[in-house]
C-alpha cells in the first residue's frame, strides 16, 4: 500500500510493508532459533496451520482461522498431543515457549 504524507514544507511518498501474520513469526522464530525441527506449514479452514513432527511423530501445532481461539485477531491457538484443552490468544514468542515446553515433556530435547 502506497500513499502520500503531506507536511507543512514536504509531500513524501510512504510505502507500508505489511506486517507479518503471528504464523509467520513462529515459523521465522523455529527456522531461526531451533533449524533442526521439522515443521510444515498448511492451509487450515481458510486460515494456517503450523506443525510440528518429529521422528515422524506429531508433536504439536498452532492454527489461526476464524473458528480458532484468538484467530480473529490474528493470535495463535496451541495444541499438544495429550489430552489437555487448546491454548489461545497466543503471540509468536508465546506459542514457541509452549512449542519447546511440550518437546520436553515429550522426552525431546530441541
Amino acid at each position: 500500500m502506497t500513499y502520500e504524507l503531506t507536511t507543512d514544507c514536504d509531500t513524501k511518498r510512504v510505502t507500508e510493508t505489511p506486517s507479518k501474520s503471528e504464523i509467520e513469526k513462529l515459523e521465522d522464530l523455529i527456522r531461526e532459533r531451533h533449524p533442526e525441527w521439522n515443521i510444515t506449514v498448511e492451509p487450515c479452514y481458510e486460515g494456517q496451520k503450523l506443525l510440528l513432527v518429529l521422528h515422524n511423530k506429531y508433536v504439536c501445532d498452532v492454527v489461526c482461522h476464524y473458528y480458532s481461539y484468538g484467530g480473529r485477531e490474528g493470535l495463535l491457538e496451541f495444541m499438544g498431543d495429550d489430552d489437555s484443552d487448546p491454548v489461545g490468544w497466543l503471540s509468536a514468542e508465546e506459542a514457541l515457549v509452549l512449542f519447546e515446553e511440550e518437546l520436553k515433556r515429550v522426552g525431546e530435547k530441541g
